[in-house]
């Protein structure tokens, strides 16, 4: 076993100093442990702190904090930091949990505190925003979280800085040179009352406030993205610069709301002499504000600031679609160049333009718009502004030019092309010098200005545009009326006007409704080559005004090949009061276009060859057709009524009350024949015709033809020749069942009745309804007179009822009989007799009744069949009896139902007296018995000789019977031949018996035969 080493002193000392410094060295490891724990948990002692403190200070840097110390691995860290001041409730707070201050252990070795930056966590500010009379609120940004570094040059820079604002995440970066001077901003100093004046401070707690009710109203579906870049010098806060940048997938703010968000703000500050620079650049995918609603939005704005106050601006606004209250717009464009000048007397000028590739309103849509605007400076002359108040005293300092143009615009009421607008706006008005449009075949110009001082507003337009295809822009009426016309060319109207819109602070004011606005127009229309209703018409021409709503129209022209209407025309649109003064030589035919078919009725009836000439007055009233009136007069030439013609008219014309009135009219018929009249009322309301004293030399069937069919057909027996004289008064209903009641005076010839002829025949007619009276006619009859009355009445039933009495002196027997039976006769005598028919109906005859008597002076009537049957056997007693001359002839006669029977028919001839009895109709049927008696009437011995031949007499009895041109003839008696032989001639008597004259006989008196 090996002996234990012996070591030496120096060993021992070795080993003795090893301890001890072992020793040392856990108590240094431990005295150093607990200054770490000290400085971790306690913080920095404050010779250490101060010189820290002083370097931060001198960075600008006064941070307040509650300990600061040391914490591994992030070194120096201060806890619970405040920036700015403490104590003022109405002054910002910048708090953070801690802040790890980085420094720069090269110049810490060398003994020199040296801050290279600042780690912020946990950051918040707040800003106290002041109420009145309401709970306190603050702006706070929470979350701070970026680093501060500090770059030489007494420069920051901010990176990687984050937090929290309004539910928006914040991303900051930025540098700041001269950064010692942030601590001078009065945010992170108290605000005593001397330093910063009672209104600065009023003005910033305004502006907070704004700020705060804002952001109480702006939220986020999501938290969006918000970024900013700032930079600058802190020795010149407007100077500083920066971009912001904010995308969110919506927003809810004050201004509106928006889907898909992206908006970005720079600010570049002047430079070099350079202007300082502003863009505002928004994207939103949607946005809807109280102003409109918009998809796809872009808007770019640039602002170049030469000083605080003067900026120009460049606006440029996009949008796929946008929605107002007033209309919609497709792809729109709208730019604006701007200049802001606070140090000029007209602080503001520029130019705008405005696009839509379509535009959609209540009042139309549009293609094509583009409205270009540029606010200037008037001339030297401008307009001072008026005492007087209005929306314009705003722009009294500027000079506004507006250029519009509209490829396309359609509305329920038209469609146009080609719009165009240029108007300007120079203090006292406004003024519209331009105002065109291509308009349905046609063209529109217009121009207008108005005073804005005086209200007054004055107004040029010419168009040439088809009216017809504006329908929508008429009343239903005027609809109607312009369906019915064809135009080869659009009408040509030209118009100006003016009027006073109502006080400006009469908002309520219908400008159109008003009554005192004070109006004037004045116009001019002209028309060629068109037609109504298919009736053509040359040309129609006037000229128009209104004042106050009052109309005139001077000189209306319408033109045909025929004639034309000249007519001046003055309307009260208040009162509906209107008066027309009117020339015409139109054809009456025109008049039928303003009639219903039901009301040309009177038209119907009469053909014209030439127009009228018509001149009159026309005045009533609107509302009121009743008070319609005319007064005028009218003539025609050459025209027919009712198939009858008249070479001329003419009469005075008035109407009233729905009454028209003829004064004094006259008629021309031929050469002779000439109606005239005191007057003729046509009572519409009555629907009756009133003559007055109408005297006239026409033929009354052709005037009653042209009554009526009905007043044709009753007088169409009555026949005159020549033109008689009469005299007409009365009434007749429109429709002649409804009543009439004339009442004629005649006189004139030849007449003819049924067969009589009559040269001259004078008298009454009274037509009253359905009865038509003859009174007091007298006439020329046939080489005679005849005088007489009748009554027909016109019952709804078949026949006319009718009653007469008539009594003829010293009539031509020949004469009359040649009229009666135009077969040659040898008839001769003077007739009369009285005949009258108390009652009856034609043409029943077996109806009539009545009584007459009759006779014959020197006449001859044995041609007459019922008379001449005797004449063979009168010749057989004595030659040459059977055909004498009478020398009178009387009967009477009474008529029961169409059959006239007579007891003392008496004719006497020389040597000879025949007497019948019997009946005979009104037919010719004959019933009678026939008697002769010879030497009746021989002077003092007649009645002895006629005795004596008594039982002659009783053998030239007969019975006849069949009719009056053909009567049967049988003897009453027989007579045994040993009786008759003494009177051998009989037995010869037929071959004695002379044959009748034949129908080749001619019309000769006949030969007196001498007994």
């Amino acid at each position: 076993m090996t002996a234990p080493r012996k070591h030496g002193r120096s060993w021992k000392l070795l080993r003795i100093y090893f301890r001890r410094f072992r020793i040392g060295l856990w108590l240094v490891l431990l005295a150093l442990l607990g200054a770490l724990l000290y400085v971790n948990q306690i913080g920095l002692p404050d010779f250490v702190k101060k010189p820290l403190l002083e370097k931060l200070r001198a960075r600008g840097l006064d941070l307040q904090f509650t300990r600061l110390r040391l914490r591994f691995p992030y070194g120096l860290v201060a806890d619970n930091v405040l920036f700015g001041p403490a104590g003022d409730p109405a002054s910002p707070t910048f708090t953070l949990k801690e802040i790890q201050v980085r420094l720069d252990y090269g110049a810490l070795v060398k003994g020199e505190f040296q801050v290279n930056s600042l780690l912020l966590r946990q950051g918040r500010l707040v800003w106290p925003v002041a109420e009145t009379n309401q709970p306190a609120r603050v702006l706070t940004v929470e979350n701070i979280q970026t680093e501060l570094r500090f770059l030489p040059g007494d420069l920051w820079q901010l990176d990687q800085f984050k937090a929290e604002f309004a539910g928006a995440g914040i991303q900051l970066a930025g540098t700041v040179t001269n950064a010692s001077a942030i601590r001078e901003w009065k945010i992170f100093q108290s605000w005593p009352a001397a330093v910063a004046g009672p209104s600065s401070r009023e003005v910033l707690q305004k502006n907070l406030r704004r700020l705060a009710d804002a952001l109480d109203r702006i939220h986020f579906p999501s938290a969006p993205e918000l970024k900013l870049e700032i930079y600058g010098d802190a020795r010149d806060l407007p100077g500083f610069g920066g971009r912001l940048t904010l995308r969110a997938a919506g927003a809810e703010t004050p201004w509106g709301s928006f889907d898909r968000v992206d908006f970005s703000a720079r600010v570049q500050p002047p430079e070099n002499q350079e202007p300082s620079r502003a863009e505002i650049i928004l994207r939103a995918a949607g946005a809807r504000t109280p102003w409109a609603m918009a998809d796809k939005l872009a808007l770019t704005l640039h602002v170049l600031s030469e000083a605080a106050t003067n900026f120009n601006a460049d606006l440029n606004l996009t949008a796929a679609r946008v929605e107002t209250e007033w209309g919609n717009g497709s792809l729109a464009q709208f730019t604006a160049q701007w200049r802001h000048s606070a140090t000029n007397a007209i602080p503001l000028s520029g130019h705008g333009r405005l696009q839509l590739e379509t535009a959609e309103t209540p009042w139309g849509n549009g293609r094509g718009l583009q409205l270009t605007a540029a606010l200037s400076t008037p001339g030297s002359n401008a307009v001072q502004e008026t005492s007087s108040p209005g929306w314009w005293n705003s722009l009294i300092p500027y000079a506004l030019e507006l250029d519009g143009q509209l490829a396309r615009l359609t509305t329920p009421q038209l469609e146009a092309t080609n719009l165009s607008c240029v108007a300007d706006w120079q203090m006292p008005g406004l003024r519209i010098k331009q105002l065109s449009a291509s308009l349905y075949d046609g063209s529109v110009q217009a121009e207008a200005k108005l005073d804005v001082a005086t209200r007054e507003l004055n107004f040029k337009a010419a168009s040439d545009c088809n009216v017809q295809n504006l329908p929508a822009l008429l009343t239903t009426s005027n609809r109607q009326w312009l369906a019915q016309v064809s135009l080869e060319k659009p009408p040509q109207l030209n118009l100006a006007g003016q009027f006073v819109l109502p006080p400006w602070t009469n908002q309520n004011a219908r400008w159109f409704g008003e009554t005192n606005l004070a109006l004037k127009l004045l116009g001019q229309v002209s028309v060629t080559n068109l037609a109504f209703r298919d009736v053509p018409f040359s040309s129609v021409d006037l000229h128009f005004s209104d004042t106050n709503q009052e109309w005139r129209i001077p000189d209306l022209r319408v033109t045909r090949l025929e004639g034309r209407l000249e007519s001046a025309i003055e309307y009260d649109e208040r009162a509906q009061d209107f008066f027309a003064r009117l020339h015409s030589t139109l054809d009456a035919n025109v008049a039928r276009l303003f009639l219903a078919p039901d009301q040309q009725g009177g038209l119907n009836l009469a053909t014209f060859t030439e127009p009228p000439e018509i001149s009159a007055e026309v005045w009533g009233r609107v509302s009121e057709p009743d008070r319609l009136s005319v007064s005028g007069q009218v003539a025609l030439t050459n025209f027919t009524f009712r198939g009858q013609s008249a070479r001329g008219f003419q009469s005075a014309i008035e109407f009233t009350n729905h009454v028209l009135t003829l004064r004094e009219p006259r008629v021309q018929r031929g050469v002779a024949e000439q109606i005239s009249a005191a007057s003729v009322r046509v009572d519409m309301r009555a629907e009756r015709i009133f003559i007055t004293d109408c005297l006239g030399t026409a033929n009354p069937f052709e005037v009653a033809s042209a009554i009526g069919p009905v007043a044709g057909h009753w007088f169409e027996p009555y026949h005159f020749s020549g033109t008689p004289t009469s005299r007409v008064n009365g009434s007749i209903a429109f429709d002649i069942d409804d009543g009439v009641d004339l009442h004629f005076d005649f006189e004139g010839g030849p007449f003819e009745w049924w067969r009589f002829k009559v040269p001259r025949i004078a008298g009454q007619v009274n037509w009253v309804n359905d009865s038509l009276t003859l009174k007091n006619i007298h006439a020329d009859f046939y080489q005679g007179q005849a005088q007489g009355e009748a009554e027909f009445r016109f019952p709804k039933g078949p026949g006319t009822d009718l009653r007469f009495d008539v009594t003829v002196t010293n009539a031509d027997l020949h004469l009359l009989i040649n009229d009666l039976n135009p077969r040659t006769n040898q008839l001769a005598g003077l007739l009369g007799g009285h005949w009258t028919v108390t009652q009856g109906n034609a043409p029943d005859v077996d109806t009539w009744q009545g009584f007459g008597h009759v006779s014959l002076r020197d006449g001859l009537i044995m041609q007459i069949p019922v008379f001449g049957v005797l004449s063979p056997a009168l010749n057989s007693v004595m030659p040459g009896l059977g055909g004498n001359r009478l020398s009178e002839g009387t009967a009477s006669f009474g008529m029961t139902n169409g059959l006239i029977h007579s007891d003392d028919v008496d004719i006497r001839a020389s040597g000879m007296r025949l007497q019948y009895k019997g009946d005979v109709d009104l037919e010719g049927r004959v019933h009678a018995r026939a008697e002769a008696e010879f030497l009746r009437d021989t002077w003092v011995v007649g009645k002895m000789l006629s005795l004596a031949l008594w039982p002659v007499s009783k053998v030239f009895e007969y019975k006849i019977s069949g009719t009056l041109g053909d009567p049967k003839m049988e003897p009453l008696y027989f007579v045994p031949k040993l009786i008759l032989m003494p009177l051998h001639p009989f037995e010869t008597m037929k071959d004695l018996m002379p044959k009748a004259p034949d129908a080749s006989s001619t019309n000769a008196p006949p030969t007196e035969l001498k007994p």
